[in-house]
């Protein structure tokens, strides 16, 4: 395994996430607690920078349709909500809508400092 030192432990907010470009890799860091989490930051629904969502109840939330991941393993929890257009009926939810799991990445810490192994992990 490859170790990439790519963060300072005290970069990431508590609770929260950011962005970290790794070659030509964009990965999202995840702190919740003392444990830290690494995983694509883009959605696989439709590309959005999940390093902008939430974090709720130990998954992330995509921002852009709310599709929701666990950030321990990178599993789907739920599909993408899309608002149908008003015209057509207002207020539904487009049925049938899925997404896949996240790539996430094994990480560990040392001396304060974040480290990723880039070999990709699916769940």
């Amino acid at each position: 395994m490859e170790w990439k030192d790519i963060a300072a432990v005290g970069e990431i907010p508590d609770g929260g996430m950011m962005k970290v470009d790794v070659g030509d890799r964009e990965i999202a860091l995840a702190k919740v607690g003392q444990g830290i989490y690494a995983f694509g930051d883009r959605c696989p629904h439709m590309n959005g920078p999940l390093h902008e969502g939430k974090i709720e109840n130990g998954c992330v939330v995509c921002p852009l349709h709310k599709a929701r991941f666990e950030l321990a393993t990178g599993k789907r929890v739920s599909d993408p909500r899309i608002p149908i257009p008003r015209v057509l009926k207002a207020g539904a939810l487009m049925a049938g809508v899925r997404t896949h799991d996240l790539e996430t990445y094994a990480v560990k810490q040392e001396n304060g400092r974040v480290l990723v192994n880039l070999e990709r992990r699916k769940p």
